[in-house]
């Protein structure tokens, strides 16, 4: 927890609080025995030293939160749990406190610990095939290793084939050595093969090459001039807390604050279930293409006419990149059909379905690509990016999806190369040439985390913090950090560095959060966050819970799950008849309360949040906790309460 002063406390060690005593009474017997044996009294001291620490040390192990024999309780989780030094600035409301109260708990507080694994040092790929080529993204060169000089091998440019397919074009001979590869228009990756003697397959690999862009045209009715542009850096990671972040993240996060002066919004909000609603309310303003509101006869469209923001940067002769490595997940092609044009300057979908088809992958290690883990790909993309002499301002929003969407602690392995490709931007923050942007969707859905209080607190408030070189903008940012924000006011803020003839009409909900301050007396209703994602608490007496209420509500939560599985021709026929297993936990969060049930078969966590034993059930008032496999029907609402096989 954060104590008057804003620091994190660390009484949450289990050994500390309630071993003590045992140790106490352990050394007492010790002292009785070391009394009456012939032990040299220059020797007793050392003797009860060394009893101490090796009797803390078997309580340490014997621990029920602290089980080292368990997959990642390690003694670096301990390491890490203990060394957790982090301190934030003291939570100061020189205009009078928010309305809105959100519950604060320590990064690894006592009740997440027995489901809390260690992030990996990194991600370690086996290697499969010595690596025969190599990109040069700086100089547009490929490099063919002295290893093939026995072996015909051959470039090939990959092209989008529409926005769910590549193909691959102009086959053309490489030699060992150098190649100077020109650009081209629409070529954003090559793929390099060799054949042996025999003529077959031996070497195959995949790299990402910089497209030749088309002069930039700036929209200027005015023919004036423009003054210089800020640019816009945006990096996403999937499913991430703030308080996820700094347990996976600490490098990332302590840099951000302390080199690059950011601020770290600790009461920002979710609106949406899941990616595609928070980040298309990022992006566009917009929630009213949630995929619950898509109908069937909708699903064709595709998302060009969409008003994404990118596209106001790119009339403004902004360069524009967009990035996601996990393209079966991407925000636009998840049950949707993604764009007829390629969107952005810089698209790295084509890139990734290449990847995801290829014969490197299939035998690489998890999360890797060959002996490169993907999401370095990525950011050395990124990282090339950076350094390039271009004149032209740019927008960048690239996420980062697979290394935390299903296994959170793996994020932990990319934190170094975080840092390193956030220094590459210190210079341009510090100096107000670059607003940088680092964010996610929403907290983790399914981590087993999910299933706590703190876990269910945590999945509404994703991570946000914001870097800018103009003090007045600091400032501003310092004081809105403790107020309630959402990913409206997010989108206001791409919406404010535009100029006035580019910039779309301001939201509904959103505040420019670099400008104004937030309201104290602010609700979630105003800030556009539904009442089900709300975490602000209230002094309103819950009302506590009563066992007996607690069944009968869970069995009619599981009636009402049925009853709409059966109301739906397909997924009646489909979904197998749902009964209550048990109730996982009960909790309050202000005045309202958390009933978490099971049911079989499949074993599915639903979470109901509601405020009255009698309140009428609605579908928003649930979710679903725990992954789930593919679905057997399309219905974004129905599919997450499905278990296929009836």
């Amino acid at each position: 927890m954060i104590d008057q002063n804003g620091q994190w406390t660390y009484i949450h060690v289990p050994f500390y609080v309630f071993q003590r005593q045992s140790i106490c009474r352990s050394r007492t017997i010790v002292m009785s025995f070391i009394a009456n044996s012939r032990i040299p009294r220059r020797c007793t001291n050392a003797a009860l030293t060394l009893f101490t620490v090796i009797f803390t040390l078997v309580l340490i192990i014997q621990d029920g939160n602290l089980l080292f024999d368990e997959p990642g309780r390690t003694a670096q989780s301990l390491k890490n749990h203990l060394m957790l030094n982090w301190s934030e600035p003291p939570i100061i409301f020189a205009k009078g406190a928010p309305v809105c109260k959100v519950p604060q708990f320590h990064p690894l507080d006592k009740e997440i610990w027995p489901y809390y694994r260690a992030p990996p040092s990194e991600i370690h790929c086996k290697r499969r095939q010595e690596p025969m080529s190599y990109m040069h993204l700086e100089t547009s060169e490929l490099e063919i290793s002295s290893r093939a000089y026995l072996y015909s091998c051959f470039a090939e440019d990959l092209l989008r084939d529409g926005d769910n397919g590549v193909k691959f074009v102009e086959l053309r001979p490489l030699f060992v050595g150098r190649t100077y590869l020109e650009q081209r228009t629409g070529v954003q990756a090559i793929r390099v093969t060799c054949y042996n003697v025999l003529k077959i397959l031996t070497y195959s690999h995949i790299h990402l090459v910089a497209p030749k862009l088309a002069p930039k045209k700036i929209a200027n009715a005015l023919g004036a001039a423009p003054k210089k542009r800020r640019n816009v850096f945006i990096f996403g990671i999937d499913s991430l807390s703030r308080l996820a972040a700094l347990r996976m993240l600490p490098l990332t996060y302590k840099y951000l604050v302390n080199n690059l002066s950011a601020s770290v919004l600790r009461s920002h909000h979710k609106i949406g279930d899941n990616t595609f609603p928070n980040l298309l309310t990022i992006l566009s303003g917009n929630r009213k293409k949630h995929p619950n509101d898509i109908h069937s006869s909708q699903e064709t469209h595709m998302c060009d006419k969409w008003p994404l923001i990118w596209k106001r940067y790119a009339k403004e002769g902004y360069e524009t990149f967009y990035g996601e490595d996990y393209p079966k997940f991407a925000t636009f092609n998840y049950l949707l059909n993604g764009f007829i044009n390629q969107p952005t300057d810089h698209y790295l979908r084509p890139f990734w379905l290449a990847v995801e088809s290829s014969m490197v992958l299939r035998s690489s290690s998890l999360l890797c690509y060959g002996i490169t883990p993907k999401y370095k790909l990525q950011l050395d993309y990124l990282r090339y990016f950076l350094r390039r002499n271009s004149t032209d301002p740019y927008f960048v929003f690239s996420f980062l999806v697979e290394i935390s969407h299903d296994y959170q602690e793996y994020v932990g392995a990319a934190d170094q190369d975080i840092v390193s490709m956030l220094e590459l931007l210190r210079e341009q923050v510090l100096s107000g040439e670059t607003l940088l942007i680092v964010l996610s969707d929403h907290g983790h859905r399914f981590d087993p985390i999910r299933r706590t209080r703190q876990g269910h607190v945590e999945e509404r408030l994703p991570l946000l913090a914001i870097a800018t070189g103009d003090s007045s903008q600091r400032t501003t940012l310092a004081y809105n950090s403790n107020m309630l924000t959402s990913h409206y006011d997010t989108y206001e803020v791409l919406r404010s560095l535009l100029p006035a003839r580019s910039r779309p009409e301001q939201t509904e909900f959103g505040i420019n959060i670099l400008d104004n301050l937030v309201p104290s007396n602010r609700t979630c209703s105003q800030a556009g966050i539904p009442d089900l994602y709300c975490t602000c608490t209230s002094q309103e007496d819950a009302g506590g819970f009563d066992e007996g209420m607690a069944i009968d509500l869970a069995q009619r939560a599981v009636g009402f799950i049925n009853s709409m599985l059966q109301k739906d021709y397909i997924s009646s026929s489909a979904c197998s008849r749902l009964s209550l297993k048990k109730i996982a936990s009960m909790f309050l969060i202000g005045y309202e309360k958390v009933l978490s049930l099971e049911t079989s078969p499949g074993n599915a966590l639903f979470e109901l949040r509601f405020r009255d034993w009698n309140d009428q059930l609605e579908e928003p008032m649930f979710s679903r906790i725990n992954r789930y496999g593919e679905p057997c029907i399309r219905s974004q609402t129905l599919r997450k309460y499905c278990y296929c096989g009836r």
